[in-house]
């Protein structure tokens, strides 16, 4: 059974807060994607809710990269320093480059990104992840691979007291017969994370919701959520993750979703 339940949201003002705080009736924490520490404060304020809490969730321009890898410059590294003292969540991947997501465009980022790129600054990023969490709650979210790929690009920060890992097991993305293929991957990677980190790792589970192409396969129904949600408290796992808020509220019946959650809550 679950201890606590995360929601990523990357689209806030796409959001009806008020009719999510009411499908709400159990303690979580929603992390808003934010430009700046005043769009977090701003979110935070609209949210307030006793049973959900508010982090940020730092983003960068699409010229930046949007999200953060060692092919950040130094000074866009550096906008994470204005989020000093709050809950955040920083999403470690390879700059967006993709105009729209598609197998083969994903294919190509994947080769070109993961294998090719020479990423100058993953050492400075993870020098100021370190350097942050000395005052900050930290989640460090990023993809399932073996370490040896991770560090390439910053993605394998070593978790520590204020530095919590996520990882994104996003099923949605694929179909039959690689997807059973996959969910054994998954199984056999999250055994090693478990037994590694305990039971403080997260596991994030999607796609909910499209993300920021607009295209991303998404779950065809909450049956197929629900086979992920038995997967993950088959093996265990404490810290549920779902992707994403606005996902879960524009579907035609964002309760039922809700409600496959709680089925696994203590």
């Amino acid at each position: 059974m679950f201890s606590s339940v995360t929601f990523w949201c990357e689209f806030p003002e796409k959001v009806n807060w008020k009719a999510f705080q009411k499908l709400i009736d159990f303690d979580s924490s929603v992390y808003v994607i934010s430009k700046d520490r005043k769009t977090y404060e701003a979110w935070k304020k609209k949210i307030k809710s006793r049973n959900i809490e508010v982090g940020a969730w730092p983003a960068l321009s699409f010229e930046e990269g949007y999200w953060f890898s060692g092919l950040c410059s130094k000074q866009s590294i550096d906008k994470l320093k204005e989020f000093n003292g709050l809950k955040i969540k920083i999403d470690l991947e390879p700059p967006k480059r993709l105009v729209t997501y598609s197998k083969l465009a994903g294919i190509a980022y994947a080769l070109e990104y993961f294998l090719f790129r020479s990423y100058h600054n993953s050492s400075y990023l993870e020098e100021t992840i370190y350097d942050l969490s000395r005052t900050t709650d930290i989640i460090v979210s990023g993809y399932p691979f073996p370490r040896r790929l991770s560090r390439r690009y910053g993605g394998d920060v070593k978790s520590n007291k204020n530095i919590r890992k996520n990882y994104f097991i996003y099923t949605s993305f694929f179909s039959s017969p690689i997807k059973e293929w996959l969910n054994s991957y998954y199984r056999k990677f999250i055994k090693e994370r478990l037994k590694e980190e305990g039971e403080r790792a997260m596991f994030a589970l999607g796609c909910i919701g499209h993300g920021i192409y607009g295209n991303e396969p998404v779950y065809r129904n909450v049956g197929e959520f629900d086979y992920d949600l038995q997967m993950l408290n088959e093996l265990c796992v404490k810290n549920l993750v779902v992707f994403e808020v606005s996902g879960i509220m524009n579907r035609s019946n964002p309760k039922e979703w809700i409600n496959a959650i709680k089925e696994y809550l203590k």
